[in-house]
């Protein structure tokens, strides 16, 4: 009998099962989850701010006696304020943006999987593959300390996409990618405060090679976390399997 139907007695119609192996407050927890990410990041936005006046950068920099360099040539003070000056808005913005753009998806994501269960016939099959991605994300997240973090959060999202509809390996690789999606996004921010403010120190031939660092780093990263993801997701669905 396959995992799909539910055992029945002699003589009596079997019922499909729909696939659904997470209740419903599974959808409040990564709801919330990714909430409070999104006011943690507008949190640290608040703080950036705070902390991140002229006045301030310049009496660390004193302070500190920190000398930073742009390639060969040491910066003055008045030249490293302005570079820290121009990156720190950028980031705080950044922190913004990725906060407001993660409440945004926690509200999306909670009202549409109560519209989605509302529309379900008792014998439909509930489609899952977000939220099995979204909770190897999240688990991936919460687990950043232990190595290997998103092969395990894709395996989660493989485990259960294989009792649902069968796309393990998909299902971890999205759950990798969504991983980094948020770093990558304040990344964008940080690479423009970056060049910009090298830009404004005289510096223009340096912002290219950080630009293109970055941007490589972006890349390898997204392919690292897909790929742990996917392997992860094609071993949760061969336990599923068993």
């Amino acid at each position: 009998m396959s995992t799909d139907e539910f055992a029945t007695e002699p003589g009596e119609t079997q019922i499909e099962d729909s696939g659904e192996r997470l209740p419903e407050i599974v959808d409040w927890v990564l709801g919330a989850a990714v909430a409070l990410a999104g006011l943690l990041a507008i949190a640290g936005g608040a703080t950036v701010r705070s902390v991140a006046d002229r006045e301030s950068i310049a009496e660390l920099l004193r302070e500190e006696d920190l000398n930073p360099t742009v390639g060969t040539r040491e910066l003055t003070t008045a030249e490293a304020t302005d570079l820290a000056e121009t990156l720190l808005g950028w980031v705080e913005l950044g922190l913004f943006v990725v906060g407001g753009g993660l409440l945004v998806v926690a509200v999306g994501y909670v009202a549409y999987r109560r519209r989605e269960r509302g529309r379900r016939e008792p014998d439909e099959r509930l489609e899952s593959f977000g939220t099995h991605a979204l909770l190897g994300a999240v688990l991936g997240a919460v687990l950043s300390f232990v190595p290997l973090a998103t092969a395990l959060g894709g395996a989660a999202s493989g485990y259960f996409e294989q009792q649902n509809a069968g796309r393990p390996t998909t299902a971890g690789g999205v759950s990798g990618l969504l991983i980094v999606v948020p770093v990558f996004v304040l990344l964008v921010f940080v690479l423009v405060g970056l060049v910009q403010g090298l830009q404004e120190i005289g510096e223009g031939g340096e912002a290219g090679v950080v630009a293109a660092t970055i941007a490589f780093a972006m890349v390898f990263g997204a392919a690292v976390a897909g790929i742990l993801g996917a392997v992860g997701g094609f071993v949760g669905g061969k336990i599923a399997e068993d």
